[in-house]
């Protein structure tokens, strides 16, 4: 009754009524969120809006609409085989529906990444399920936005292999779906390029393929890399603040200002590293490293920076709305989105570099 009600699915055709409601009846566990999916729009120019299953992907010229019910067609990739194709709509429905709260990187060390794939999502969830269609299906290969084709590390969706004794052991990286599995692993590999394990068709190299997956991210010339490619646009990042150094705080302030400058500039997302952990104004203590951590930067408002937080197993942190973390100082602003913020003067002691894009990416 919802869906038939919904003002947005009065106003489609009658043939996209039918494939609004095929998707319903194929959506398994989640078709009570079609009305969610419904309601959003998806910005496609100055102050111009469309319902997002209308959005077309980067390639292909096809709709959001479109292509989940691709997914229904698809031969499902070998190592899904215990899945329905009703199963895997539902697996990459679970992120297009929620990409601010949903997407996650477990504990794995791919917050770029998953930062990305949350950008990705929130600016072009068509785009975001062609990707899937091709790396979930038999072929486990996808053509991105710029035309290279990224084929899916081969074991990376075997969940079995978190199990065993030799896998990354924690019980976070169970959290993630078999969407962001193919998302993150493929990403990483086209991203790291020569230095990613080779595949020689033995177990010995699909162990080191998932095992580099699990413990890698991106560094700031990777990142460029996966971006560009996603978007089919270039992109330009910010100076890259050094640590224990002389000049750490004099660039991280210059950083910063082009942060705050960048934000309203470029009206979208921006993609934020900030060092995670230990400061990097001073040595590290003994036994420890700095550490990095990607954000998706939302907005500046009243003296904070507001950002979702792909760092949670499961999507949500074990804190409370208005309550604070450390190293970086930040408050949970609404837990259930993994919204975080930070004041101005500690983004200043803590910023690593950014990200824009060149031309608008909507």
């Amino acid at each position: 009754a919802a869906v038939f009600a919904h003002p947005d699915f009065r106003r489609f055709t009658v043939a996209e009524r039918g494939d609004v409601l095929r998707l319903w009846l194929f959506s398994s566990k989640i078709r009570k969120d079609i009305p969610v999916l419904l309601s959003r729009q998806a910005v496609t120019g100055s102050a111009v809006q469309m319902p997002v299953l209308k959005k077309m992907a980067l390639r292909g010229g096809k709709t959001l609409l479109s292509l989940l019910l691709d997914l229904l067609t698809v031969h499902i990739h070998p190592d899904l085989v215990v899945m329905t194709r009703e199963e895997l709509v539902a697996d990459v429905l679970h992120e297009v529906l929620d990409p601010n709260g949903r997407v996650n990187q477990g504990a794995a060390g791919t917050c770029v990444p998953t930062s990305i794939q949350t950008l990705l999502i929130t600016v072009n969830p068509a785009e975001y399920v062609r990707l899937q269609v091709g790396w979930l299906s038999s072929e486990a290969k996808a053509e991105l936005a710029n035309g290279t084709i990224v084929a899916l590390p081969r074991g990376i969706l075997q969940i079995a292999r978190y199990g065993q004794p030799d896998a990354p052991a924690s019980t976070g990286f169970y959290a993630r779906n078999y969407a962001e599995l193919a998302f993150q692993g493929a990403a990483i590999k086209f991203a790291h390029a020569g230095s990613f394990p080779a595949d020689t068709g033995n177990e010995t190299s699909a162990k080191a393929m998932f095992t580099y997956v699990h413990k890698n991210g991106l560094l700031p010339d990777q990142t460029k890399r996966l971006l560009e490619a996603l978007f089919a646009v270039t992109f330009t990042g910010s100076a890259v603040a050094p640590t224990n150094s002389s000049t750490t705080a004099s660039i991280q302030s210059t950083i910063t200002d082009g942060l705050f400058a960048a934000l309203p500039a470029k009206q979208q997302q921006v993609l934020v590293a900030t060092y995670w952990g230990v400061p990097p104004w001073a040595p590290p203590p003994t036994g420890q490293s700095y550490g990095a951590h990607a954000v998706l930067a939302l907005r500046h408002e009243g003296g904070r920076l507001f950002f979702k937080n792909p760092q949670y197993a499961g999507s949500l942190p074990s804190g409370t709305d208005g309550g604070t973390a450390s190293n970086p100082p930040r408050r949970y602003e609404n837990v259930a989105s993994t919204l975080e913020s930070i004041a101005d003067a500690d983004l200043r002691k803590w910023i690593f570099w950014y990200f824009t894009p060149d031309t608008a990416i909507i």
